[in-house]
């Protein structure tokens, strides 16, 4: 019996030391998980700061892309009959209204933005991914018509999808997104330090059940 008690003492303590204090540490997880739903209502604000700030750029963006796109295939815009090519701008506009629609609540709804793999809606995270896909509604309307995109960039063939949040032209968002990041990564540091305090309490109170020798 006692051998085996100091072997679970060795193997809980080689993951974090043991707590002598039971309830004081108790205390202190009710005072981190207070200091973690600030922090997350942090990150809620500016999250509702960023959509709304995305909901703003978004018209902004496209119009200048679409111009881009009309200028890249000006000999083909230029062939197109005014009935067809009246219709191609409506397509657009419906297209434009529906793709901004739906990022938004895709954005609205997505998990991510409490995530410490990937934080912000920089590049290379799934809320980046959601921004990329403007695009999607307007490709079949450009294929119709056999429009080109807007040229080659270091992620291959575009026709509206942003290279970085620099493509947007807001500052504000550049802030904004900074300011999520380090309050992620202030919220992330939180979370496992609160986790290493609940799985000292568990070790604690396994010891405990286990009885000493």
């Amino acid at each position: 019996m006692f051998l085996i008690y100091n072997l679970l003492v060795h193997l809980f303590q080689e993951d974090c030391p043991l707590i002598d204090n039971l309830e004081a540490t108790e205390k202190q997880i009710i005072a981190r998980k207070e200091q973690l739903n600030l922090t997350k209502s942090k990150i809620v604000t500016l999250k509702e700061s960023i959509i709304e700030e995305l909901q703003q750029l978004f018209p902004q963006y496209i119009d200048r892309q679409l111009i881009t796109i009309v200028e890249h295939n000006a000999d083909t815009i230029n062939e197109i009959p005014a009935e067809k090519l009246d219709k191609f701008k409506k397509d657009v506009l419906v297209a434009k209204v529906n793709a901004i629609k739906r990022i938004i609540d895709e954005l609205s709804q997505a998990q991510e933005w409490l995530s410490c793999e990937k934080s912000g809606i920089g590049i290379g995270g799934r809320l980046w991914q959601i921004i990329k896909s403007i695009e999607k509604e307007f490709l079949p309307i450009f294929s119709e018509l056999n429009l080109k995109g807007k040229g080659a960039s270091v992620f291959g063939s575009s026709v509206l999808t942003p290279i970085s949040l620099d493509d947007f032209q807001s500052d504000d968002l550049i802030q904004l997104n900074g300011e999520l990041t380090r309050v992620l990564e202030d919220f992330c540091g939180k979370e496992d330090g609160l986790k290493e305090l609940q799985n000292s309490i568990a070790k604690k109170k396994a010891l405990e059940r286990w009885g000493s020798p």
